[in-house]
Formats: C-alpha cells, structure tokens, sequence
C-alpha cells in the first residue's frame, strides 16, 4: 500500500478498468480502480474531470490554450484535451481555484 498527498498528484487517466496516477517527482503508479471511483473519492477538492480519460489537479496546470475544447498543459508538460461539452464548466471551476 502506498500512501500519496493529494496535492502531489497532477493527473489520474484512465486505463479500462485500472488508473494510472502521476505524481510529482515522475512516478506513476497503477490503481486498481476506476477512474470513475477515483473522481468520487476526490470529489470536494482541487481536481476535475475534464475528459472521459482524465481527471486533474487544478493545482498543476501550467497554462490553459484555448481552442474548440482547448487543452491545459500540466506541471510535467503533459497536454490534456479538455471535452467541448465540459469547456464552460472547467473554465468557471478554473476561475474559482
């Protein structure tokens, strides 16, 4: 069992019915769980699913381009498309944070 701070983690992506999780440092570690079961145990806090495969911290994007969807580039220089039909919502939670 590894325990990690959540505001160490910059992303989740999903891997079927696994979850790759990147955290600071370069590390990855691979979740037994769903990405969907990740998200509600985050829920609450600084992350946001932005794309069916994704799930972020809000607290590691490094800029946001803008687009039809648009994409952030996170702290280990990652690209991660944001859904178009989440693009409003993101942009209202990213204001916030």
């Amino acid at each position: 069992m590894l325990f990690v701070e959540t505001k160490d983690i910059i992303y989740c992506k999903s891997d079927n019915n696994y979850t790759s999780v990147k955290i600071t440092g370069g590390k990855k570690i691979l979740v037994s769980k769903t990405l969907k079961e990740i998200d509600e145990t985050l829920s609450g806090s600084d992350f946001y699913r932005v794309h069916n495969s994704y799930l972020i911290n809000l607290g590691h994007i490094q800029k946001f381009v803008r687009g039809e969807g648009g994409y952030v580039v996170m702290d280990d220089d990652i690209m991660v498309s944001i859904s178009r039909t989440k693009k409003l919502e993101f942009l209202e939670q990213f204001s916030k944070f």
